[in-house]
Protein backbone atom coordinates (compact mmCIF):
# COMPACT_ATOMS: atom_id res chain seq x y z
CA UNK A 1 0.00 0.00 0.00
CA UNK A 2 1.63 3.71 -0.74
CA UNK A 3 2.21 6.18 1.82
CA UNK A 4 -0.21 8.71 2.06
CA UNK A 5 0.03 11.75 4.62
CA UNK A 6 -1.32 10.47 8.32
CA UNK A 7 -1.18 7.78 10.87
CA UNK A 8 0.31 5.15 10.08
CA UNK A 9 0.01 3.32 13.46
CA UNK A 10 -2.78 4.54 15.86
CA UNK A 11 -3.50 1.87 19.16
CA UNK A 12 -6.85 0.57 19.83
CA UNK A 13 -8.27 1.51 22.57
CA UNK A 14 -10.31 -0.69 25.10
CA UNK A 15 -12.89 -0.16 27.69
CA UNK A 16 -15.28 -2.41 30.26
CA UNK A 17 -15.53 -5.66 31.70
CA UNK A 18 -13.92 -7.75 29.32
CA UNK A 19 -10.12 -8.03 29.28
CA UNK A 20 -8.40 -7.30 25.31
CA UNK A 21 -6.64 -9.52 23.37
CA UNK A 22 -3.03 -10.51 24.19
CA UNK A 23 -2.18 -8.39 21.10
CA UNK A 24 -1.61 -4.85 19.83
CA UNK A 25 -4.38 -3.93 16.80
CA UNK A 26 -3.65 -0.89 14.82
CA UNK A 27 -6.37 0.91 13.89
CA UNK A 28 -4.76 3.38 10.94
CA UNK A 29 -5.75 2.54 7.39
CA UNK A 30 -2.16 0.38 7.46
CA UNK A 31 -2.89 -2.11 9.64
CA UNK A 32 0.49 -2.24 11.55
CA UNK A 33 -0.95 -4.87 13.67
CA UNK A 34 1.45 -5.79 16.64
CA UNK A 35 2.39 -9.15 19.11
CA UNK A 36 3.06 -8.69 22.46
CA UNK A 37 5.69 -10.24 24.59
CA UNK A 38 5.08 -10.70 28.17
CA UNK A 39 2.71 -8.18 28.30
CA UNK A 40 0.01 -7.57 31.14
CA UNK A 41 -3.17 -5.36 31.04
CA UNK A 42 -4.65 -3.43 33.69
CA UNK A 43 -7.35 -1.01 34.11
CA UNK A 44 -7.16 2.05 35.42
CA UNK A 45 -9.44 4.18 37.74
CA UNK A 46 -11.47 5.69 34.25
CA UNK A 47 -11.95 2.60 33.01
CA UNK A 48 -9.40 2.42 30.18
CA UNK A 49 -7.27 -1.04 29.99
CA UNK A 50 -3.40 0.18 29.60
CA UNK A 51 -0.97 -2.23 28.77
CA UNK A 52 2.23 -2.82 31.98
CA UNK A 53 5.76 -3.71 31.23
CA UNK A 54 8.30 -5.54 33.32
CA UNK A 55 11.21 -3.90 32.65
CA UNK A 56 13.05 -6.47 31.34
CA UNK A 57 11.50 -8.63 28.70
CA UNK A 58 7.77 -7.06 27.73
CA UNK A 59 7.49 -5.55 23.82
CA UNK A 60 5.15 -5.21 21.62
CA UNK A 61 6.69 -5.70 18.28
CA UNK A 62 4.89 -3.82 14.95
CA UNK A 63 7.07 -5.59 12.16
CA UNK A 64 8.77 -3.07 9.33
CA UNK A 65 5.79 -2.57 6.50
CA UNK A 66 6.87 -0.12 4.17
CA UNK A 67 4.42 2.41 5.82
CA UNK A 68 6.62 2.24 8.39
CA UNK A 69 9.86 2.85 6.89
CA UNK A 70 12.27 5.57 5.82
CA UNK A 71 9.54 8.60 7.16
CA UNK A 72 10.65 12.02 5.99
CA UNK A 73 8.98 13.27 9.03
CA UNK A 74 7.27 11.87 12.09
CA UNK A 75 5.44 12.40 15.03
CA UNK A 76 5.42 10.09 18.00
CA UNK A 77 2.66 10.30 20.87
CA UNK A 78 2.21 8.10 24.21
CA UNK A 79 0.84 8.00 27.13
CA UNK A 80 3.27 6.86 30.31
CA UNK A 81 3.56 5.87 33.67
CA UNK A 82 6.64 4.67 34.29
CA UNK A 83 7.65 2.70 37.48
CA UNK A 84 11.38 3.73 37.26
CA UNK A 85 13.96 5.09 34.00
CA UNK A 86 13.90 0.74 33.43
CA UNK A 87 16.69 -1.03 31.92
CA UNK A 88 20.41 0.36 32.19
CA UNK A 89 18.23 3.86 32.76
CA UNK A 90 17.67 3.97 28.85
CA UNK A 91 13.99 2.58 28.57
CA UNK A 92 12.65 2.56 25.15
CA UNK A 93 8.84 4.02 24.77
CA UNK A 94 9.34 3.59 20.62
CA UNK A 95 12.37 1.81 18.91
CA UNK A 96 12.93 0.97 14.75
CA UNK A 97 16.70 0.10 15.22
CA UNK A 98 18.95 -2.84 15.95
CA UNK A 99 21.12 -3.28 18.85
CA UNK A 100 21.52 -1.30 21.98
CA UNK A 101 22.29 1.72 20.21
CA UNK A 102 20.84 3.01 17.82
CA UNK A 103 22.18 1.51 14.50
CA UNK A 104 19.81 1.31 11.55
CA UNK A 105 17.36 3.45 12.78
CA UNK A 106 15.75 5.77 15.78
CA UNK A 107 14.69 5.70 19.20
CA UNK A 108 12.53 7.57 21.65
CA UNK A 109 13.33 6.62 24.94
CA UNK A 110 13.69 8.08 29.32
CA UNK A 111 17.13 9.21 29.57
CA UNK A 112 18.89 9.23 33.02
CA UNK A 113 18.03 12.72 33.68
CA UNK A 114 14.36 12.17 33.83
CA UNK A 115 14.94 13.61 30.34
CA UNK A 116 12.99 12.24 27.43
CA UNK A 117 16.04 11.36 23.97
CA UNK A 118 15.16 11.41 20.56
CA UNK A 119 17.87 9.98 18.10
CA UNK A 120 18.36 9.36 14.44
CA UNK A 121 20.77 6.65 12.85
CA UNK A 122 23.04 8.89 10.28
CA UNK A 123 26.10 7.30 8.71
CA UNK A 124 28.68 10.29 10.28
CA UNK A 125 27.20 11.41 13.39
CA UNK A 126 24.02 10.43 14.89
CA UNK A 127 21.42 13.16 15.55
CA UNK A 128 20.33 13.63 18.91
CA UNK A 129 17.55 15.48 20.56
CA UNK A 130 17.78 15.53 24.47
CA UNK A 131 14.47 17.30 26.53
CA UNK A 132 15.53 19.25 29.38
CA UNK A 133 16.18 17.73 32.93
CA UNK A 134 13.14 16.56 34.82
CA UNK A 135 11.14 16.75 31.63
CA UNK A 136 8.60 13.27 33.29
CA UNK A 137 7.65 12.39 36.66
CA UNK A 138 7.82 8.63 38.11
CA UNK A 139 4.40 6.69 39.18
CA UNK A 140 2.24 9.46 37.22
CA UNK A 141 0.51 9.41 34.01
CA UNK A 142 1.76 12.30 31.41
CA UNK A 143 1.30 12.22 27.41
CA UNK A 144 4.94 12.71 25.82
CA UNK A 145 5.11 14.05 22.30
CA UNK A 146 7.77 14.24 19.67
CA UNK A 147 7.83 16.10 16.21
CA UNK A 148 10.59 15.54 13.31
CA UNK A 149 10.83 17.25 10.29
CA UNK A 150 13.10 14.96 8.43
CA UNK A 151 15.66 17.66 9.08
CA UNK A 152 18.92 16.80 10.03
CA UNK A 153 19.00 19.63 12.36
CA UNK A 154 18.52 18.45 15.59
CA UNK A 155 16.60 21.27 16.84
CA UNK A 156 13.56 20.66 14.61
CA UNK A 157 12.66 17.59 16.73
CA UNK A 158 10.61 18.88 19.38
CA UNK A 159 9.80 17.32 22.52
CA UNK A 160 5.95 17.85 23.71
CA UNK A 161 4.47 17.00 27.92
CA UNK A 162 1.02 17.06 28.45
CA UNK A 163 0.33 18.85 25.37
CA UNK A 164 3.27 22.26 26.11
CA UNK A 165 6.52 22.15 24.18
CA UNK A 166 9.53 21.29 26.27
CA UNK A 167 12.78 22.57 25.57
CA UNK A 168 15.97 21.03 24.61
CA UNK A 169 18.92 20.12 26.96
CA UNK A 170 21.24 19.45 23.79
CA UNK A 171 21.39 18.61 20.70
CA UNK A 172 24.01 17.34 18.43
CA UNK A 173 23.07 17.63 14.43
CA UNK A 174 23.18 14.22 12.23
CA UNK A 175 25.70 14.11 9.64
CA UNK A 176 27.11 12.03 6.71
CA UNK A 177 23.51 11.47 5.66
CA UNK A 178 20.55 8.91 7.25
CA UNK A 179 20.88 5.77 7.57
CA UNK A 180 17.82 3.47 6.20
CA UNK A 181 15.34 2.01 8.75
CA UNK A 182 13.83 -0.55 6.22
CA UNK A 183 15.60 -3.40 7.98
CA UNK A 184 14.37 -2.58 11.76
CA UNK A 185 10.96 -3.54 12.96
CA UNK A 186 8.82 -0.75 14.96
CA UNK A 187 8.89 -1.98 18.57
CA UNK A 188 7.23 0.02 22.02
CA UNK A 189 8.41 -0.92 25.82
CA UNK A 190 11.68 -1.95 24.43
CA UNK A 191 14.39 -2.31 21.84
CA UNK A 192 13.76 -4.98 19.19
CA UNK A 193 16.71 -7.00 20.99
CA UNK A 194 14.79 -6.52 24.77
CA UNK A 195 17.84 -5.18 26.45
CA UNK A 196 16.61 -1.65 26.58
CA UNK A 197 13.18 -2.35 28.47
CA UNK A 198 10.37 0.08 29.53
CA UNK A 199 9.37 -0.19 33.23
CA UNK A 200 5.80 0.82 33.64
CA UNK A 201 2.55 1.31 31.81
CA UNK A 202 1.90 3.02 28.11
CA UNK A 203 -1.20 3.46 26.10
CA UNK A 204 -3.13 5.25 23.45
CA UNK A 205 0.36 4.83 20.97
CA UNK A 206 0.53 7.08 18.00
CA UNK A 207 2.71 7.38 15.05
CA UNK A 208 2.21 10.03 12.28
CA UNK A 209 4.31 9.93 8.97
CA UNK A 210 4.77 13.72 9.45
CA UNK A 211 5.37 16.16 12.23
CA UNK A 212 2.23 17.94 13.65
CA UNK A 213 2.22 21.20 14.98
CA UNK A 214 1.86 22.40 18.63
CA UNK A 215 -1.72 23.33 18.31
CA UNK A 216 -2.09 19.61 17.07
CA UNK A 217 -0.29 18.19 19.87
CA UNK A 218 -2.44 19.94 22.04
CA UNK A 219 -5.41 18.86 21.03
CA UNK A 220 -4.74 15.03 21.33
CA UNK A 221 -3.51 15.48 24.45
CA UNK A 222 -7.08 17.42 25.45
CA UNK A 223 -9.16 14.75 23.71
CA UNK A 224 -7.37 11.91 25.98
CA UNK A 225 -6.62 14.05 29.22
CA UNK A 226 -9.95 12.82 31.36
CA UNK A 227 -8.98 8.72 30.80
CA UNK A 228 -6.08 9.49 32.90
CA UNK A 229 -7.55 11.94 35.55
CA UNK A 230 -4.98 14.92 34.12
Amino acid sequence: MSKTTGLVLDERAYRGDISPPDAFEDKSRYKNDGTHTNITWVQTDYGLWVRSFNGSTSIVNCGSDPSLDNLAGMTLIAWINPTSLGENNNGRIFAKHTGSGVANGWRLQLYDTYGIRFEMDYATQDLISLATNSTFSLALWQQVALTWTGSANATTALHYVNGSAIGLQSSVNGTGGRVSDSASSLSIGSNIDTNRAYNGLISLTKFFNYALSAEQIAAIYQAERHWFGV
